[in-house]
Parts: C-alpha cells; structure tokens; sequence
C-alpha cells in the first residue's frame, strides 16, 4: 500500500510517520513547505519530497493519502484531492468553519471518495471498551466529562483544535446532539477559560467541563458514563474501570452478589513491550491509521466521517456564537436565553 504524507510537522514525525511504518505502509511521497522538514522525513523514508501539490499529484501515483496540514489548509489541500478518487486521512478539524467540511462532505459524496477524519479518541481502546459496554445499556445514560489542557489563544481555537475532541466523543457515545447550553469562567477578556457545557443527545445526557486553565506538560481527562445499575469510567485515556451492579441493598449474601457485580479494571502495563501497551496505541492513533488501512484495502466503512467533523464543528461554533450573545445580553443588562 503506497501512501502520500503531507504535513511534515511534529505530530506527522513523531505520531503518524511511525505508526504508518509499524502498519506495513510504504510512504513513497511526502509534502511540505519547509525544506528542513521534508529532508528530516526523506532520511527517514527515502520518500520523493515536494513543496506544491500540484507537482506532487501530476508526477506520483499511489494507493491512499495521509494529511495533517496546517489547519488553515485542510479545506484546500481537501478540494485538490478529493476529485482523484484516492481514499483521505485528514486531521482534524478537516476544515476551519462547518460550512467548509459541509462543502467538503458533498464534494466526496460526489465523487465517491472515502475521506476519514483524525478523531482518535474513537479509536483509543478504553473509550472503545466502554463505549461497547454502555452502549448495551437501556437509555437514557448519564455522561460526564472533564478535560484540563494547556493555554490556547482564544477560545475559537480551544473549542475548534481541541475541545472538538471531546464533542465528537459525546457523540460517540450518545448520538446526535439535540440541545446544549454552556457557561464560561474566565479570570478575564482574553484570558485562558472553562467552559461547563450541558448536552441532551439521542441516547442520554452529557455534563463537560472543558478548559485550557491548565499546562501542556501535564493535560488530565476523565468520562464516566451510568447506566442502569452500574457505570463505567476511563481515566487519562488509558485507565478503564467497569462498575457493575452489585448489592441493591444491605443483604447478608454478599459472596453471590461479588460473583455478579464488583468492579472490572484494565490499565496497561509499561513494563510490557507489546505494541499493545504503548502510547501510540493507547491514545488511538495506530488503531485509527489501522481502522483507515482497511478501509482502503478491503472497503471497510469509516468510521469517523466529515459528516462527523461538521457535526463537531457546528456544535462548537453554536457554543461560540451562544456565549457572545450572552455577553452582548448581560453587557445590555438583559438576562441571556437558555440553550441553543
């Protein structure tokens, strides 16, 4: 399988060029604006490196393309591609704006191309394991999430760089999203915030708190989803723990009711050298690009689509455009209209 990279910076060096490489994918072309970097990538790859697409297109043929351009860039480098007919990872966001994924979106319906988006939540195996577990249980479930990043510049690109992760992953879990209303805390105009965040979707409800009040060096992120009788939690991605129904009540047979109910845990173990154990894996990227690999060799559905991105989109710029009226409405002295 021949792969097209383009976007050489961090996350493609030291996230997607490796777990390509730990799939049996050959990178025979790789794109980038900056010399420095598509020479640092063609040591690695003996890839042939361009600096314009256009060139890249009129002289290499392939089987598939791997993109993380600049965010700025992922609706161009998206209409360029999509008309070849090749199948597409992108990263997210897959465009700055939802009415530029929307255009996309139709673009590949189009013309019959397959286009992933990088949501790798989705694919990391703890969100997997529990989704496939609550995801059994009677509606409506109860959903919390709580995320702590580091500063963003603004909360634009809080909420559409990395907040939109966890959108997405309420959707995941809960299907389409039907309300939602939120309340920002900010120490003051331009400062880093929290946003507490109510969702009503078609399985359930969700509570998020999402901030960029925290330090890159250290981002924290827990989700607890319960059902009837019991529950599950994922801890900083990799910790799992499945609470099932024990005791309904102080009764005296205690050792039947441990042999149904308890706790149920997963972590992974560093001391293993398993691919299965490293971060890699654990964080979803490789089970994402591997998920993408079927889809281009055995036509397996994607499973995290523009549709998805636009879903993800929308609903964080409505959260955007929500509290802007809010603050124009208490700035006028009028009590702000709940939900969106």
């Amino acid at each position: 399988m021949r792969v097209v990279l383009i976007g050489l910076g961090l996350h493609s060096q030291r996230v997607l060029l490796p777990a390509l490489q730990l799939l049996g994918v050959e990178v025979t072309a790789v794109l980038d604006p900056v010399a420095e970097r598509r020479e640092a990538v063609v040591r690695r790859t003996g890839a042939t490196a361009y600096a314009d697409l256009g060139d890249l297109l009129a002289h290499e043929s392939f089987d598939a393309v791997v993109a993380a351009p600049s965010r700025p860039a992922h609706s161009s480098v998206l209409d360029q591609l999509i008309p070849i007919g090749r199948p597409i990872f992108i990263e997210k966001p897959a465009g700055l704006t939802a009415g530029a994924i929307a255009r996309s979106a139709e673009l590949a319906r189009e013309s019959g191309t397959s286009v992933q988006v990088g949501f790798m939540r989705r694919f990391a195996p703890a969100y997997r394991l529990a989704k496939s577990i609550s995801g059994a249980w009677a509606v409506p479930l109860a959903l919390q999430l709580r995320m702590v990043a580091g500063p963003c510049a603004d909360d634009e690109v809080f909420l559409k760089d990395v907040a939109i992760h966890y959108l997405d992953l309420v959707r995941f879990f809960l299907g389409d999203i039907r309300k939602a209303t939120a309340d920002v805390l900010a120490m003051g105009q331009g400062t880093p915030s929290a946003w507490q965040i109510a969702l009503r979707a078609e399985r359930g409800a969700a509570t998020l708190l999402l901030s960029h009040r925290g330090t890159w060096g250290n981002p924290t992120e827990s989700l607890w989803v319960d059902g009837p009788g019991q529950a599950v939690e994922v801890g900083n991605v990799e910790n799992f723990r499945h609470y099932r129904a024990g005791r309904q009540g102080p009764s005296d047979d205690l050792p039947a009711k441990q042999a149904a109910g308890g706790t149920l845990s997963w972590q992974p173990n560093l001391a293993s050298t398993g691919l299965t154990h490293q971060s890699i894996y654990l964080q979803g990227y490789l089970p994402e690009l591997e998920a993408f690999v079927q889809t281009v060799q055995f036509r397996a559905p994607v499973q995290a689509t523009l549709d998805d991105a636009g879903a993800a989109m929308r609903l964080a710029e409505q959260l955007l455009a929500e509290q802007l009226s809010a603050e124009q409405l208490l700035a006028d002295g009028r009590p702000p209209e709940e939900g969106i």
